[in-house]
């Protein structure tokens, strides 16, 4: 077990576990600095037992394991445009027919016919050689660290594409492992067909430059054969650095059909946002980098693999609402408190101007006399005249109504006319009851429905008689009829009645006499009373 120096661990976060072939590395990132440290391990018994006393003694941390190895297999296929569980059935029996005795196995989706049936084009991967992989992983489950998920170097390579620009239709991505050696990695429109891993010498035992071209050449006679490569040119783009990148400069020369595109590997870390300077040729800190940075989707774990890794985020996500509920807590508790102590104030604020004014009132009384009426009655005759006052009124608006009816009638003449003003227009005058003004007879001229909002009423008992009179009291009844009728025409009469008449010709009376003899008097007294609407000014 090898580990670098500057140890940081307790700010450590995550952390990724790379396996290849020979090594196994483990690499801690920081969420402040990145990647912090590294272990190394060898990929037999005793590296297990490192392996296994490191995980012991260090935080379960949630773990990311990147898989780089050659026994990784790619297959091409289409199966019918199918959804939910019948797709998943459809995918299972590929898988088993493809990849037999492996529980590694992962399915992308790549596209769809644009006609026909419309089958879906899919990639299918699996680790075909699962033991390379499955100590390792069970030393994490034994331990319960949090596994996130097993994860696909040559699929994880995806993501450095939209970082070099790389946008042409046939891309070669050709990276350099410490551990595990060449990757080479064929995409088409963005999407990984085929990878390949191919040992390499030690740097410098042998011309670095002429075995990439070898093993280029190999591959793109392999991709030929296979059909996988779209006619056109293919762009080739090779990360290195240093003497490497120096001697590819000097080979990789640009053809007819190829092109090359040569980056240094610490522009390549700039252009992923590593910190600091990465004088390497090897891509493991990279691909290492790009796992703990943005985590891609799981490729080969399985949910017992992941159960640890499930309840390490259902842990995290109760801490964190706790954490909110505590700080809402403190929160509303602090508002709380700020708004007590500004009652308060505003409570001893207020005390202090109330015994202010008791005392400014203490002394203005002290210099008022005395008087024998209680303050509150006082109060009361105040409002009465007030209230007299707002409806204050004289009789001059009903009298000019009666006067202008009284001009078409020459032979009635008053004797008495009772006034008085009031907000109900049923009030009676001088305090004797309705039934008193009207005892025998009551002819009512009622106002039309709408009439406007009046402000009070005036309201007037005319009594007189009418003179001449000859003795024909159907003539005379006529005669103050037609007079109620001309009051009740002029604007603002809200009512008219005829309260009494010369003759009683009620149903509850009976007539009696002679035809011969003269009435007893001649008298053809009458009352009308009148109601006037004022409105308000």
């Amino acid at each position: 077990m090898i580990l670098s120096p500057g140890s940081r661990s307790n700010r450590l976060s995550k952390r990724a576990v790379c396996i290849a072939v020979d090594t196994v590395t483990v690499y801690h990132w920081d969420r402040r600095h990145g990647l912090t440290e590294s272990f190394a391990f060898d990929a037999n018994e005793t590296g297990l037992v490192h392996f296994s006393r490191y995980l012991r003694e260090s935080p379960a941390l949630p773990t990311y394991i990147l898989v780089d190895i050659v026994e990784e297999e790619y297959r091409q296929e289409t199966i019918p445009h199918l959804r939910g569980s019948d797709r998943q059935a459809v995918i299972k029996r590929k898988q088993a027919r493809l990849f037999r005795g492996t529980p590694y196995c992962y399915t992308s989706l790549q596209g769809r016919e644009t006609g026909g049936r419309r089958d879906q084009h899919l990639l299918f991967t699996a680790l075909v050689n699962p033991d390379l992989v499955t100590p390792w992983v069970h030393l994490c489950l034994q331990n319960k660290i949090p596994v996130a998920g097993i994860y696909s170097l040559a699929i994880l390579s995806k993501s450095l594409l939209p970082r070099l620009g790389a946008t042409a239709r046939n891309v070669l991505l050709v990276t350099l492992q410490s551990t595990s050696g060449l990757r080479q990695s064929y995409f088409r429109d963005q999407e990984l067909k085929i990878s390949r891993l191919a040992r390499i010498p030690r740097l410098g035992t042998a011309p670095f430059g002429s075995y990439v071209l070898g093993e280029l050449d190999k591959l793109q006679r392999y991709l030929n054969s296979l059909g996988l490569m779209d006619p056109g040119a293919l762009t080739v783009y090779i990360l290195s650095h240093g003497e490497s990148l120096e001697a590819l400069n000097r080979q990789c020369l640009d053809a007819e059909n190829l092109r090359f595109y040569l980056l240094d590997m610490s522009e390549v870390a700039r252009l992923c946002g590593i910190q600091g300077v990465l004088a390497t040729p090897f891509s493991d800190y990279l691909f290492a980098h790009l796992l703990l940075q943005r985590t891609p989707k799981n490729h080969y774990g399985s949910p017992e693999e992941r159960k640890y890794f499930k309840l390490h985020q259902a842990r995290a996500g109760l801490m964190a609402m706790s954490f909110a509920l505590v700080l809402g807590g403190v929160l509303w508790s602090g508002l709380n408190l700020i708004e007590g102590i500004y009652l308060r104030v505003q409570g001893t604020d207020i005390a202090h101007k109330t015994q202010l004014y008791q005392t400014r009132f203490q002394f203005a009384q002290q210099g008022l006399q005395t008087t024998p009426v209680d303050p509150l009655d006082i109060k009361t005759a105040v409002e009465v005249v007030d209230t007299l006052a707002k409806y204050k009124a004289i009789p001059l608006a009903i009298m000019s109504t009666i006067s202008r009816a009284l001009d078409k009638f020459e032979d009635l003449h008053l004797e008495e006319i009772q006034w008085i003003a009031s907000t109900d227009p049923n009030s009676v005058i001088g305090g004797a009851s309705e039934a008193e003004e009207a005892p025998s007879l009551s002819r009512e001229l009622s106002a039309p429905e709408g009439h406007p909002a009046y402000r009070y009423y005036q309201i007037a008992l005319i009594k007189g008689h009418i003179k001449p009179f000859n003795g024909n009291y159907r003539e005379a009844i006529a005669t103050i009829d037609r007079f109620a009728g001309s009051v009740r025409s002029q604007a603002a009469v809200e009512d008219v009645k005829t309260v009494t008449l010369p003759l009683n010709v009620g149903p509850e009376t009976s007539l009696q006499g002679s035809t011969s003899e003269e009435p007893a008097t001649k008298e053809a007294n009458f009352a009308v009373r009148v109601v006037l609407g004022i409105l308000p000014p």
